[in-house]
């Protein structure tokens, strides 16, 4: 079965947290001797599209596949508005509280593509006779679920404060191609030559979350086996692999622009392979 679907939702009034003790070339000009003063106000709005394509086959020898593709685009001007929840890819307060336009971009949840298949087989074999091998090797299940989705947006910070509104919120201006050459890889994610400070003064020109991070990808597969007792009591044993292939699943790049680590990721986003074993008792 196939089925095809588009999700559209817009968001209004949305809680923006605003430093109100800043002014662009100023600095701190309503109490200097305090770092910031939070204002927590509806001023920030979202949008969400998505195209939603599933399809699940079930066979008659026990094998079903589910299959979902999305397609989506999510937009808004601050993802999470809450000072402890923020994500590290972009500042907890706009560029410019009076410009919030600045900040509309690209929200940090953002995933352009996700792919996940999951399967579930039934194994067919020695389902019944007596001996070992049926004992062995019959009533057991194979589950898998694969997961690909493109990476997740983030933002170029400039720390130097270059507008001079007394809070490291700023971004850089765009020269060059970020992605060019010998970029995507751990050592060097995008190119910081393609960035400089903008004029003093002046607010950067780069977007918001415009940069993208590394793909995540990994398999879960489970094996279990199911063992009658006697009526409805049974011992149910479970092996379960996450991310079997141990494959490294980056984090976003340092992006601090004034950090001499500028570009370089140094840490993963998923851990690396979990086996889990498990015995359960149905009565």
């Amino acid at each position: 079965m196939l089925e095809v679907g588009y999700v559209g939702t817009k968001g209004t009034d949305l809680v923006q947290p605003v430093d109100l003790n800043t002014q662009v070339g100023i600095g701190r000009p309503l109490e200097p001797d305090f770092s910031q003063l939070s204002n927590y106000q509806t001023t920030g709005s979202s949008s969400y599209q998505a195209l939603q394509v599933s399809a699940n086959k079930r066979s008659g020898n026990g094998l079903t596949f589910l299959g979902s593709y999305t397609w989506s685009h999510s937009i808004d001007g601050g993802s999470i508005p809450v000072n402890f929840l923020y994500p590290s890819s972009e500042a907890v307060f706009p560029q410019n509280k009076n410009n919030l336009r600045l900040d509309r971009g690209n929200s940090a949840f953002d995933a352009r593509h996700r792919f996940v298949l999951s399967a579930l087989y039934d194994l067919p074999f020695y389902k019944s006779g007596s001996g070992l091998a049926p004992k062995v090797l019959g009533n057991w299940e194979v589950n898998g679920i694969l997961t690909w989705q493109s990476g997740f947006p983030f933002t170029l910070l400039d720390t130097s404060d270059p507008n001079g509104d007394g809070q490291p919120t700023d971004r850089p201006n765009q020269i060059g191609n970020p992605f060019g050459a010998g970029t995507r890889t751990p050592q060097k994610w995008f190119d910081a030559a393609a960035f400089v400070h903008p004029p003093a003064g002046t607010d950067g020109l780069v977007s918001r979350n415009s940069l993208v991070g590394p793909r995540i990808s990994t398999l879960d597969v489970s094996f279990v086996k199911n063992i009658p007792v006697t009526g409805r009591q049974r011992v149910q044993f479970r092996a379960e692999f996450f991310n079997l292939f141990n494959h490294p699943n980056f984090d976003i790049p340092v992006n601090d622009f004034n950090s001499p680590a500028v570009g370089q990721i140094h840490n993963t986003r998923l851990p690396n392979r979990q086996i889990q074993l498990a015995l359960k008792y149905s009565f």
